[in-house]
């Protein structure tokens, strides 16, 4: 756990990190990288490369942390969940919350903290949407438990905001998730999603990107990022229980 009290959401994100390097391992002649694999990991510092392994049964992420393998992903399997993702930023199709499921190798980078620019404060961050989907999943597969989000503006939840954002709540109002939303309340969402909204202004609310799941006894797991100037997010996730839980007792404190 951190020591001494938070004195906002920002300071839940560790300031040092691991170093990670992402190996493609392919079984046959060497192309450029997959599209899903150079979107996700291009915005950040995380280092890919790639060369012919004729030994792998099929094409495959090798996830090294400090030198040491620590995930073995099928190329297959990273890239139908991140083109799920892709799809929906570009508002092409709406993701179905029932056909995603965390890869490992998004697993162990759990406990990182990872620096990347986007385009705008509307151009959502592939890595981060990526993440904050995958923790909507399992809340959705698991069915109850609550959900702690962080949208920024209210407004995405309504019909003149965000529809692939609003699609996935619809979803989730169909389960007995508690499902608490914090953002500006520049407009205020529609009851049919059933959540219990918190508005306010701070950088809490409005500089903050979270999605903190908790379903007892077994499941806690959270992300967070934070938006600087110039379109620079530094982002986290955890499944350490005690980061979790932490980080909802702070976010209980800006419903009083």
């Amino acid at each position: 756990m951190m020591a001494g009290q938070p004195a906002s959401l920002a300071d839940f994100l560790p300031r040092g990190n691991d170093e990670y390097e992402v190996f493609v391992a392919r079984r046959s002649e060497v192309v450029d990288f997959d599209t899903a694999i150079d979107a996700i990991f291009e915005a950040t510092p995380i280092d890919v490369s790639e060369e012919i392994v004729e030994e792998v049964e099929e094409d495959t992420l090798v996830l090294f942390q400090n030198g040491r393998v620590v995930s073995v992903t099928p190329v297959r399997e990273f890239t139908y969940l991140v083109d799920q993702i892709t799809a929906e930023i570009g508002q092409t199709a709406t993701v179905s919350l029932a056909n995603l499921r965390f890869p490992s190798i998004l697993v162990e980078l759990a406990g990182g903290s990872f620096e990347v620019i986007s385009a705008s404060s509307n151009h959502p961050v592939l890595l981060f949407t990526t993440i904050s989907r995958c923790i909507e999943a399992q809340s959705w597969e698991q069915r109850r438990g609550q959900l702690r989000v962080g949208v920024q503006y209210l407004s995405r939840l309504t019909d003149t905001g965000d529809p692939q954002t609003r699609a996935v709540y619809e979803q989730l109002a169909e389960t007995d998730v508690e499902v608490h939303v914090y953002g500006m309340p520049d407009k205020i969402p529609p009851s049919a999603l059933d959540l219990t909204v918190h508005g306010g202004r701070s950088a809490d609310f409005t500089q903050n990107w979270f999605v903190s799941y908790q379903s007892p006894p077994a499941t806690t797991i959270a992300f967070i990022a934070h938006e600087f100037e110039g379109g620079r997010w530094r982002g986290h996730w955890t499944f350490d229980t005690d980061r979790v839980e932490q980080l909802t007792s702070y976010l209980k404190t800006l419903c009083r």
